[in-house]
């Protein structure tokens, strides 16, 4: 979640910083500046669930909304997209698992591009993996540095932001995982770095099984 959410603020952030506008500073108290709001939310529609046999849902890891009203809801268990319209009626399928074109195997998040695409992210190798909305297949993104993966990513405002992460072996066998949050260009190259931690791991020495 904390990952998640720094990757949206970075994201509506960096066009910002690329253009080297000033960047607003936001106080965020403890207590509330406005006071405490209680929001009532009004169920639309819902599926899955004892009450819903027709459709099978196994991890949800991802929903997302289009400007034309549809609901993707990504599910790693399955590797599949639901595609639901406004009014919560299953449209079609996206994705699938499997090494073709539009198919993915390890997909944990899911974002829209800008040409209207949608892009499954692939936990391993890092990459992503588009279809139109329609599920025809429409490209790919690699890293070029290879061996390492992803968490999430999130497409805004014409910046791609990803949260990386890296296992570096060292010679004396401990290892550096190396986390990164960041921004790529469309041929999969590091725009920018935004935040960075490297942590050593000893893996015969550090745990206890």
């Amino acid at each position: 979640m904390t990952v998640s959410f720094l990757v949206l603020l970075l994201s509506a952030l960096a066009p910002l910083l690329a253009a080297g506008a000033s960047v607003p500073i936001i106080t965020n108290p403890s207590s509330p500046a406005n006071g405490q709001v209680t929001l009532q939310l009004d169920e639309m529609w819902r599926v899955g669930g004892i009450d819903d046999e027709d459709t099978v849902l196994g991890q949800v890891v991802r929903i997302v909304g289009d400007a034309s009203g549809n609901i993707y809801v990504l599910d790693a268990q399955l590797q599949q997209a639901f595609v639901y319209d406004e009014t919560g009626e299953l449209q079609h399928t996206l994705f699938g698992p499997g090494e073709g074109p539009g198919e993915v195997r390890r997909a944990c998040d899911l974002t829209l591009m800008s040409d209207g695409s949608v892009a499954a992210v692939n936990r391993f190798p890092g990459g992503l993996v588009m279809v139109s909305p329609e599920g025809v297949p429409a490209g790919s993104l690699e890293l070029s540095v290879p061996g390492r993966g992803f968490s999430s990513a999130v497409y805004r405002g014409g910046n791609l932001v990803v949260a990386e992460t890296a296992n570096v072996p060292n010679d004396d066998g401990t290892h550096i995982v190396q986390s990164i949050l960041g921004s790529l260009q469309p041929d999969g190259e590091r725009n920018a770095i935004y935040l960075q931690s490297n942590r050593h791991v000893d893996y015969q020495n550090d745990f206890v099984f």
